[in-house]
Parts: structure tokens; sequence; C-alpha cells
């Protein structure tokens, strides 16, 4: 009976340590990724950002925003359950949102996420790039087509952005938008990959990842579409809104697949699309 208690008690510890450990790094601060590097890029001619270390995430429950732990981080379909009540974490939302983010229509006054506290950064720490913004960062900063390229990182597929003046680390290989035979569309703000192959020329695992993220790589997971409370491409294509509001109940944003990656991508802004928030860097 004795060495039966004994078992017991272990085993309540074991999980009292494990429900410690989630409290600490799943609630509302995730544990810091030591391996990410922010630096600046542009976004304009005289603008330089700093991205935060992941996707943007909510938990209604508790009311609080959080960025995901790792760069490769989302959700997934667990945003159908969105709702005001739900204890889980989102991380599609739909245009401007900020004020709430559990809401599945558009309301009269939008609100940048980055207005929020996040984590433990206070109100308007952070804020979304507009169309603009992302555009120059796309296609006309400096060397732009060089210092992008869909990837695959530990198997998950997304867009890799890289800072100003990147040099590329000896150890790990690189094919950017130049290297990999595309056409692009300036105007449509469009690059085509010849082929569908856009996320097969670049692959990483955990020590080439840790490397490209000490030189200051960004990575945007796939995270897919959210419409109403079904979800869509989670892990095959991914869309970021921008600050800018379209016609006719649109917005904007960015968006990638396998087969292009569009700068000036149009979404009914009611749909649900993943958040990444940059700070001013200048």
């Amino acid at each position: 009976m004795f060495m039966k208690k004994i078992a017991t008690f272990l085993a309540m510890a074991a999980v009292a340590i494990s429900l410690s450990s989630c409290d600490l790094f799943g609630g509302n601060e995730p544990k810091p990724n030591k391996n990410f590097k922010q630096l600046p890029f542009s976004v304009s001619a005289k603008k330089k950002v700093y991205f935060s270390q992941g996707n943007l995430q909510y938990n209604a429950q508790k009311d609080v925003f959080r960025f995901a732990a790792k760069q490769t981080d989302f959700i997934g379909s667990d945003n159908k359950k969105i709702a005001a009540d739900y204890a889980g974490w989102i991380d599609l939302f739909i245009w401007m949102s900020g004020a709430c983010p559990t809401r599945l229509e558009l309301e009269a006054l939008p609100a940048d996420w980055g207005e929020n506290k996040i984590g433990k950064d206070p109100e308007n720490t952070w804020f979304t790039l507009s169309n603009d913004e992302w555009y120059y960062l796309l296609f006309e900063r400096e060397n732009a087509a060089n210092l992008l390229a869909c990837a695959t990182v530990c198997g998950i597929k997304g867009l890799l952005l890289l800072p100003d003046g990147w040099e590329r680390p000896t150890s790990v290989s690189f094919a950017s938008m130049d290297d990999l035979y595309v056409t692009t569309e300036s105007v449509l703000g469009k690059y085509h990959f010849t082929e569908a192959n856009g996320f097969s020329r670049n692959r990483y695992e955990a020590e080439g990842w840790a490397t490209l993220e000490k030189s200051g790589a960004v990575f945007l997971p796939a995270a897919g579409t959210r419409i109403g409370t079904q979800c869509y491409d989670c892990g095959a294509g991914g869309r970021y809104w921008s600050g800018k509001v379209g016609l006719g109940g649109m917005a904007y944003g960015i968006g990638f697949s396998d087969k292009m990656i569009d700068g000036k991508l149009q979404e009914d802004a009611k749909e649900g699309l993943s958040v990444r928030l940059v700070k001013s860097a200048n």
C-alpha cells in the first residue's frame, strides 16, 4: 500500500510539473526563440522595420495576444473553433479586427492588432504593414528578388524573407527568386514560378534553419485561410493581411503558394488570414 501511494504521488507530481511547464511556455508568454535575430527590413525608401518572432495568436477566454514561439508555428484547422469563449488559441483573423479578434463580421471602425498589449509589450509597440510597404519589401527594396523565396522549413511550407544587406552563411544553400527561373509581373505585383515547385527548391532541417534564423531570416508559414468557421489550405498556402482596405468589402494583403508570390492580393475582408506584425527599426 505504501509503495502504491508513493507511485501515485510521483505520478501526480509529474502531472504538476507538466502543467507548470505548459503554463510557463504555453500560456500568455511562449518560450523565447533564442535563434531568432531581429535585423532591419526596408519597407520604403526611408523606413525600416523589425518583424515579430512569429505569427500573432489570440486566446479569447484569457483575452490575451501573444506571438508564436517559433516562426514555423501556426494553429491550422483549430481556427474553426473561433468563438468569444473559446479556451484555445487562434491565428487567422478577419481584416483589422484588433479590437475584437473573434468576430466574424466587419465593423465600422477597423483596429490594428498592434494597438493592443501583446505579451509583455505595451499597446502600440507593433503595427501592420500597409500594402505599399509589403510591395516595397517584396519588389522594390535594393536587391529585392535576391532576398526572398518560398521554402520548406522543418517540413513546414512558407515564405522566406531576408534582411537588408543579407550575406548567405557558408554552411547553407539558398535559391532566391532570381535563381528560380521565375517571371515577374511588376505591375500586378507577382512572381510566378515556372513550375509548381515553389516550396521544394529551398529545404531546411533544424540545423540549417537555426543558422538562417541567426542570420536574420524571417519565415511566414503557409497557415491557410478561414472562411466563417471553415479552414482551407492550412499548410499549403499562406495569406497575410496588410492595413489597406479595398473596394466592395475587399482588403489587401500578400499571398503565396507553390506557383506564385502575390504582393497585391485582394481578399474578402471577412476572411480569416494570418497576421505578422512589425515595429519600427528607424
